[in-house]
C-alpha cells in the first residue's frame, strides 16, 4: 500500500512572549499564506477523504483550520506534533547563543535545554505518530501541521542529511512530501517554493 505524508510547517506567526509560546497567533500575512497553502494542496490532489493532524499550538492550529476549510477536512489535534520544548530558555537570552546550542543538540541528540526536551525525544514521539499512521491501513494521505525543529527531526528520521542547516533554511510555511510503499520511504521531496 502506498501512503503520502505531507509534512507542513505552520505559516508566519507573530512574535510570542516566549521563544516557544504555544499561544502565538498567525500574522495577517500568515493567514493569507495559509489560504494559498490550502489552494496549493488542493492542486496536489489532497481532498476531503484525507487526514489532517495539527500540533496543539495556536499558530499550527490556525494554519490547519484554514487548510481544512479549503479542503473540506476536519482537523485532529495531536500533541506529538508540538515543537521541541526549550525548557526555561527565555526570549531575553542571546539568540546567537541559543542557535549555537541548538546546533550542538543536532550533533548530540540526547542533549537538552534545562527543563526541556531532547531532539531524540522529539524525533521519537513524532516517529511514533508516523508509525501509527502507516499501520492505520485505510487513510493513505496524511497532512501533519507542525513546527521547524519537529519537522526537521521527522525528516531526519528518513534522511540523515536533514540537520541544523536544513532546519534554519525552512520557511514559513514549508512543505515536504514523504512517499511510502508498504511502510518504506520511496522518496522525500521539498514541494513548497
Amino acid at each position: 500500500m502506498s501512503t503520502k505524508l505531507y509534512v507542513i510547517r505552520h505559516c508566519r506567526a507573530q512574535q510570542g512572549l516566549t521563544l516557544n509560546d504555544p499561544d502565538t497567533p498567525l500574522t495577517r500575512e500568515g493567514v493569507q499564506q495559509a489560504k494559498l497553502l490550502g489552494e496549493f494542496l488542493q492542486r496536489q490532489g489532497v481532498g476531503s477523504t484525507d487526514n489532517l493532524l495539527s500540533s496543539p499550538y495556536r499558530r499550527a492550529c490556525e494554519t490547519a483550520n484554514i487548510i481544512a476549510e479549503k479542503l473540506q477536512l476536519s482537523v485532529s489535534i495531536n500533541d506529538k506534533l508540538k515543537e521541541l520544548n526549550l525548557g526555561n530558555v527565555s526570549r531575553n537570552e542571546d539568540i546567537g547563543a541559543i542557535l549555537a546550542e541548538l546546533r550542538v543538540h543536532f550533533e548530540h541528540p540526547e542533549k537538552k535545554f534545562p527543563q526541556g526536551e531532547s531532539n531524540h525525544e522529539v524525533q521519537q514521539r513524532v516517529s511514533e505518530l508516523v508509525d501509527q499512521l502507516l499501520r492505520g491501513g485505510e487513510q493513505q494521505t496524511h497532512l501533519l501541521v507542525t513546527h521547524q525543529i519537529t519537522m526537521t527531526l521527522l525528516l531526519q528520521r528518513y534522511d540523515a542529511r536533514f540537520g541544523f542547516e536544513t532546519c534554519m533554511e525552512l520557511t514559513n510555511p514549508d512543505v515536504f512530501l514523504i512517499e511510502f510503499a508498504d511502510g518504506e520511504v520511496q522518496q522525500i521531496r521539498h514541494i513548497w517554493t
